[in-house]
């Protein structure tokens, strides 16, 4: 009888080969949309901040500007939509901005109060992006006091 050839010893070369050049790569940074989506033109600002679906919260005295906007979107960093739905607060508020963006293009940013993420919808697409110090970024004094870094 012969013995039989194995190839076990090339696969787990192979396998000790790919794992050393894993733990040398490292994750992508995550970048603000400023630079993955490109610069804000001009936005559309709505006049009201409303709850989110399913929220009574009270939201007359809250605020959106273009220099909130702007913060955040130079800030933000993009996050998994499983993060944003466990973040979600559900006595939140959000502000709606249509944004003009790159090439002609339009998205709308929902932009929420509580947990400092906003939803970029844009090209048929959804994108979640989390701002660590957007928190509370619609309150009025945002940018009062020690204003955020």
């Amino acid at each position: 009888m012969m013995p039989r050839r194995t190839f076990l010893p090339a696969a787990m070369l192979g396998a000790i080969a790919l794992a050393s050049l894993s733990i040398h790569a490292e994750a992508p940074r995550a970048m603000p949309p400023a630079k993955t989506v490109g610069p804000l033109g001009r936005m559309t600002l709505p006049s009201a901040i409303q709850p989110i679906p399913g929220s009574d919260a009270d939201c007359s005295d809250l605020v959106i500007d273009a220099k909130r906007v702007r913060y955040f979107w130079t800030h933000a960093s993009e996050g998994p939509a499983s993060d944003f739905q466990r973040d979600v607060d559900l006595a939140d508020c959000a502000a709606t901005a249509t944004l003009h963006l790159p090439q002609g293009t339009r998205g709308t940013l929902h932009l929420h109060d509580a947990t400092g993420w906003g939803v970029l919808e844009w090209k048929g697409s959804t994108r979640y992006f989390r701002c660590a110090t957007c928190e509370n970024i619609l309150g009025r004094e945002f940018f009062t006091g020690n204003p955020p870094k």
